[in-house]
């Protein structure tokens, strides 16, 4: 069953480089709950952080918390979710996290940075939504949504019902499977040493 619960999921470390404030601003702003889904070792989070910005909203309502998830319990979690946000404030090389939601049929909401634009197929499996930060690496893009920064974050929440969790799926099952993987890192390698 592909059909949501009406929450938005954030999963992964609670550091201030992942952006789980925002992810929580946005939900405020929304009106749909988020459910934040981590682990409480210490490399996992920041105290700070999560104390300063984080704690102070953890109602079990508007945004609740769970502990590391893991099997059939995490992927539960990811299929429910309307929408995983993903706000980063740095370019991560690569986001198995984001592979993750949209294997299980979860969108995914994502600021254009690190490998989101590479892994996200704007429009069809979420929203790619330039940042207004300034100095961010990546050159703005041709997206479905154009307001930038928490606008366009909120702006592809409210309209995530456009897009297709079968399309999610079928993103990972195309690009994201293991001999997929495997297959064109071969290719990498025998161009890089003419091979």
């Amino acid at each position: 069953d592909l059909t949501p619960d009406n929450h938005l999921i954030y999963f992964g470390r609670v550091m201030e480089d992942k952006g789980a404030d925002i992810a929580i601003d946005v939900a405020l702003a929304t009106g749909i709950p988020l459910h934040i889904a981590t682990s409480s070792i210490r490399g996992n989070q920041s105290q700070e952080f999560y104390d300063t910005k984080i704690a102070s909203h953890i109602d079990g309502t508007s945004v609740s918390l769970s502990g590391y998830l893991a099997g059939k319990e995490k992927s539960d979690f990811i299929k429910k979710g309307k929408a995983f946000i993903m706000p980063l404030r740095w370019d991560e090389p690569f986001g198995l996290v984001m592979i993750e939601a949209m294997a299980c049929g979860t969108p995914v909401v994502a600021y254009n940075r690190g490998s989101a634009a590479e892994i996200v197929n704007d429009g069809v499996t979420g929203f790619i939504i330039d940042t207004d930060e300034k100095g961010a690496w990546r050159k703005k893009g041709s997206w479905v949504i154009k307001k930038t920064g928490i606008d366009g974050l909120i702006e592809a929440v409210k309209r995530i019902g456009e897009i297709d969790r079968m399309a999610c799926r079928r993103r990972v099952e195309e690009c994201f499977t293991l001999p997929k993987m495997v297959e064109e890192h071969e290719k990498v390698y025998k161009k890089v040493l003419n091979v």
